[in-house]
């Protein structure tokens, strides 16, 4: 599925009786989120996640909160792979912007 922010963020929840965690997903309007009052547009949770793969990013890893901070993107595609419980997500960069 696609998704249009300018900024995510990508941590884990406990795994609530799966094998393997929970991942979530917090989209944002905004390229810097950190600040107390910048609530996410939309968050989306994946169940039972063994592996997380990132294509196309520049990632900053937030040790204080154990999560990964992806700015200045445009749009996103996340795949699930349920047979080997890994998440896909890969920055959709538009050709034509990079000219």
């Amino acid at each position: 599925m696609k998704y249009t922010a300018s900024s995510m963020m990508i941590g884990r929840k406990p795994r609530g009786g799966n094998t393997f965690k929970t991942a979530f997903v917090k989209f944002f309007d905004t390229n810097d989120p950190l600040g107390p009052e910048v609530l996410p547009k939309e968050e989306i949770d994946f169940e039972d996640v063994r592996e997380v793969i990132f294509s196309g990013f520049d990632i900053r890893y937030l040790l204080e909160g154990n999560d990964l901070l992806v700015t200045n993107i445009k749009q996103v595609e996340i795949t699930e792979n349920k047979d080997t419980n890994v998440l896909f997500i890969a920055n959709i960069v538009d050709e034509t912007e990079e000219e």
